[in-house]
């Protein structure tokens, strides 16, 4: 039960965070814009379909990479957009250092075959 208390700590160590209450506030802002709030949501849906189409090893066309790109130049314009992907990048970055540290910490507990694999 350790484990699940700790997991437990962590949730909240996270939700008290600085970049977790930057992150909420900038996200709460740019829903107050409509226009705007569209707009990134928009240019998060294109920037995971250009995500999965690289992981899946496919060409990604250089009108949908210079579509993105325009859309994040637009984004970075508005202050609130800038600081909302500025928030969400800093998140991720926590979260995936956190799952990071606990996946080394548990690697020896991959099912058999996974390991050579590196997976």
């Amino acid at each position: 039960m350790l484990a699940i208390e700790l997991a437990h700590q962590l949730a909240r160590a996270l939700q008290e965070s600085e970049e977790y209450r930057r992150f909420i506030a900038a996200k709460d802002k740019v829903r107050t814009d409509e226009k705007n709030y569209k707009m990134v949501k928009n240019f998060q849906l294109k920037q995971w379909e250009i995500q999965q189409a690289q992981l899946l090893q496919h060409e990604v066309g250089f009108d949908k990479q210079q579509e993105l790109e325009s859309l994040y130049s637009l984004l970075s314009i508005n202050p609130n957009s800038r600081v909302y992907l500025q928030a969400e990048f800093e998140i991720s970055r926590l979260i995936n250092d956190v799952q990071k540290i606990i996946g080394e910490a548990v690697k020896d507990a991959l099912p058999l075959g996974f390991e050579e694999n590196g997976v």
